[in-house]
């Protein structure tokens, strides 16, 4: 669980980042062709900015459980720990329980 929130502060803030320092960013990468291509004039900052947005929203996915990495805790070391099972008993007649109106 630690590890959750590390990863997801850490993606988090990488998205605010490429967010705020978009025009750095651009100067140090250059334009994307494909995004130039796409979304016209503009495109590699929308793309940035894009970016930036999907590792914000990833981050919070994460964080809340929406993606399992790896196996859950549970099925780690299955000879263990047996799980829980519980009995349903099953009316004898769905009609016994109604009143009988005359």
């Amino acid at each position: 669980m630690f590890e959750r929130i590390i990863l997801s502060l850490l993606g988090f803030a990488a998205g605010v980042a490429l967010m705020k320092y978009r025009k750095q960013v651009y100067d140090f990468t250059g334009p994307f062709g494909w995004a130039e291509r796409y979304m016209g004039s503009g495109g590699t900052a929308t793309a940035i900015v894009l970016f930036g947005f999907a590792s914000i929203v990833l981050s919070i996915l994460y964080l809340f459980g929406y993606f399992q990495v790896g196996m859950p805790a549970d099925m780690q070391n299955p000879g263990t720990s047996t799980p829980t099972q519980t009995s349903v008993s099953t009316p004898t007649s769905s009609l016994s329980s109604l009143p009988i109106l005359l």
